[in-house]
């Protein structure tokens, strides 16, 4: 989605550059896709986080696992 989101901005910035579309047109569509963009990434970041957690517990386990089985054999 957030690749769309850049395409489109790219596309808008070149034709402001260009001096096909005013700047007001400009805004109207950069504005609304620049917050959209804010909010993703977020979102994103938010998702790595909570994901980074899991990897920290999975591993955890597995220590903990790897411990009890290694006091089994002695």
């Amino acid at each position: 989605m957030s690749k769309y989101t850049s395409l489109i901005i790219a596309i808008t910035i070149t034709l402001f550059l260009l001096n096909k579309i005013t700047s007001i047109l400009f805004l109207i569509i950069f504005i609304p896709s620049s917050i959209f963009m804010l909010i993703f990434g977020i979102l994103e970041l938010k998702k790595a986080f909570k994901s980074d957690d899991e990897i920290k517990k999975h591993a955890l386990e597995i220590k903990n696992r790897n411990k009890n089985n290694t006091q089994k054999h002695n």
